[in-house]
């Protein structure tokens, strides 16, 4: 069977560029749908329209849409058994209602969302993804997933807890650069399983190593052979790609790294995807984030974030990701929507540039190719003799004296 994916003109911002250009973890859409297709014995035909597509059963989606293996699998095995033209249908989720803000899925009559991956069986003829919309009928696949709830900082009067959940089917239109972050954090469980059916029997060892109660921390770890590791750096539920290499006490925890990732010594990772040639400097703290390739982070702590390529962050750069009251807002489309939480970072576009003691709102997107440095009057740029013990401040840019150290003497004096 064929797999038709259509073009569509859809730009993702700040970044400018198709959602099939852009990463989710260490891999960009199209390829993901690629990889799915392939382990599903699709083959896949490029198409810049809709046009005419239906006289033979087929697959078709659109390059906007991100779909894991699994969600693809069981939707052509849904697919074989129906001779009607059939758009995929998922169950309300923790996944599918994260993933639905800015998002342009049509409700289900049940509570569930209806996607834009469809498969054509009845020879009709479609013309325009509104057809498609309009005719197919949508075929609810059933929800297999694990529960688990997250315990959240308390702020004002909104939850301790949020319910979240492990699963391999995930499926989501990508129409802002939100999807584009959660995607990367579901991804993890999503390619941490992936890696386990490749090795079935460390997944024996590490349910009978469960069940004594022995450590089994190494059986989660998939090191890439090229790869180097310190011995004093500490791993936990990770895949480190090829020719990777974590530093002296470096903490890598839940987390993707791709190819040529560097992690400096010290430096804290926690429940991340860092796709090729990432580099997190020495001593840094990124958790809950996501990077496209060849970005520079170095940060005292920054959460809940979105790099693009070649982003360099400095460590004084403050990203903020809570907001004490009411939930955070995004632009989308001229709009400004809720994300429905209280808790989000920053988006920097493709090489963007964060100077010392810069600060970015949360919620907020940077456009590329920006460098952004703090207030020039803070910064001391114009130098005069003064007397040993001068007491000094910065104004302007200029250092100015304001007493004596051990005196009392003020401005006006």
């Amino acid at each position: 069977m064929q797999a038709f994916r259509i073009r569509t003109d859809r730009v993702i911002a700040p970044f400018g560029e198709a959602p099939r250009d852009l990463y989710v973890a260490d891999r960009t859409i199209a390829q993901w749908q690629e990889l799915a297709c392939k382990a599903c014995g699709l083959e896949l035909v490029e198409c810049d329209e809709i046009e005419g597509l239906g006289k033979v059963p087929c697959i078709v989606f659109f390059d906007d849409v991100f779909f894991t293996e699994m969600a693809l699998r069981n939707f052509v095995a849904d697919a074989m058994n129906s001779a009607d033209d059939i758009a995929l249908e998922m169950a309300s989720s923790p996944t599918t209602e994260a993933l639905s803000p800015a998002a342009d899925m049509k409700r289900g009559e049940e509570d569930s969302f209806v996607y834009n991956l469809f498969s054509l069986g009845s020879g009709r003829l479609f013309h325009s993804r509104e057809e498609l919309q309009e005719h197919c009928s949508s075929k609810l696949q059933k929800k297999r997933s694990r529960s688990i709830n997250l315990r959240l900082p308390k702020i004002d009067d909104g939850p301790v807890e949020v319910k979240t959940e492990i699963t391999a089917r995930i499926v989501a239109h990508v129409t802002h650069w939100i999807h584009l972050l959660r995607l990367s954090q579901m991804s993890i469980g999503v390619i941490m399983l992936d890696h386990f059916r490749r090795e079935p029997s460390r997944a024996l060892r590490l349910k009978w190593k469960r069940r004594f109660g022995m450590k089994r921390r190494h059986l989660r770890n998939f090191v890439h052979p090229s790869a180097s590791v310190h011995p004093s750096a500490h791993l936990d539920t990770v895949v480190v790609g090829p020719n990777c290499s974590i530093g002296p006490h470096a903490h890598v925890h839940h987390s993707v790294l791709g190819a040529g990732v560097s992690i400096g010594d010290h430096a804290r990772v926690m429940g991340c995807t860092l796709a090729d040639k990432v580099q997190v400097l020495r001593a840094s703290y990124i958790a809950h984030c996501a990077s496209m390739p060849g970005a520079s982070l170095s940060s005292y702590k920054v959460q809940l974030s979105l790099f693009g390529k070649d982003v360099f962050l400095t460590s004084s750069a403050k990203l903020l990701d809570a907001k004490l009251r009411g939930e955070i807002r995004i632009e989308h489309q001229g709009k400004i929507i809720p994300v429905g939480s209280s808790f989000l970072g920053s988006c920097l576009g493709h090489r963007v540039v964060l100077g010392a003691d810069t600060s970015v709102q949360c919620g907020r997107a940077i456009p590329n190719g920006l460098t952004i440095v703090a207030s020039p009057e803070k910064v001391v740029t114009e130098l005069r003799d003064f007397k040993e013990g001068s007491l000094l401040t910065i104004r302007d840019g200029e250092l100015t004296q304001i007493g004596a150290i051990g005196t009392s003497s003020s401005p006006e004096e």
